[in-house]
């Protein structure tokens, strides 16, 4: 990437980089990515020298892009975003405004401590993603027989499509279900938010699952937020976070120009 960038200086103002983890704004690094091995203070902008450089966390990116792009969304402003990966990453909406919260760090949903098992990338164990991530789903499957595909998420996809004629896939996917269940009646109970979604590899879920996801977090959620909105979101893995990049790009660059 760096050197295809590299090739045109001066034709890009910025440059907006989704990253999985926490971003250190002051400093303008990766502050910690538990699925990339870990990553620890990554100093990004140093690998490409001329060019301005913006970190943004990838799930708040997507959370803006189905803010802007969603045309479900109508004029609510509490959001409650989901994206579905190796990890599980939160975009979370105050009021139409990304909620960073003092330290940036806000949305770090997948590592809700909610059970006693579970190894963590982050080096915890318990941690919600660890229990409900894509990579935990397939490896579930797969300890009794093999997936398709040549990577986490093509075999997660496989997963959602053989789920009604695969009884083990079914089993796995219901437990992957029961537990994505809990993490979001947690979040709905602390937050209140008027609408969830879930994005990322969450798009694939069969039907019947997310009928499921939606009647059983309104059955279990506070009484005062069972009116709650659990939607798909309307944009692909690939699409999300490139849409939010490109969104945010032009919000900074318009602001430059006012």
């Amino acid at each position: 990437m760096t050197e295809k960038v590299s090739r045109f200086p001066g034709v890009f103002p910025l440059i907006v980089i989704g990253v999985p983890g926490s971003v250190d704004k002051t400093h303008k690094k990766l502050a910690f990515a538990p699925n990339l091995n870990r990553w620890r203070d990554i100093d990004v902008e140093k690998y490409f020298k001329v060019f301005e450089v913006y970190l943004e966390n990838d799930a708040n990116l997507a959370a803006l892009a189905e803010m802007m792009r969603n045309k479900h969304f109508g004029d609510r402003k509490n959001i409650v975003y989901i994206l579905v990966r190796e990890g599980i990453g939160g975009g979370i909406i105050i009021e139409g405004k990304l909620y960073k919260g003092s330290f940036n760090a806000a949305g770090e949903i997948g590592h809700m401590k909610m059970y006693d098992r579970g190894p963590c990338f982050c080096g915890r164990v318990g941690c919600w993603e660890a229990n409900t991530s894509i990579s935990h789903c397939v490896r579930q499957y797969e300890k009794k027989k093999p997936l398709p595909g040549n990577t986490m998420y093509e075999k997660f996809e496989t997963l959602c499509r053989i789920y009604e004629e695969d009884p083990l896939a079914k089993e796995v996917l219901d437990e992957f279900t029961g537990i994505l269940i809990d993490g979001i009646v947690n979040l709905v109970n602390i937050l209140s938010p008027e609408i969830v979604i879930v994005g990322g590899e969450g798009v694939f879920l069969p039907e019947s699952v997310f009928e499921v996801i939606v009647s059983e977090t309104r059955r279990q959620v506070h009484p005062m937020d069972k009116e709650v909105s659990v939607e798909k979101g309307s944009l692909s893995n690939k699409e999300v976070v490139l849409e939010g990049t490109s969104i945010l790009s032009s919000m900074m660059i318009s602001e430059r120009l006012v």
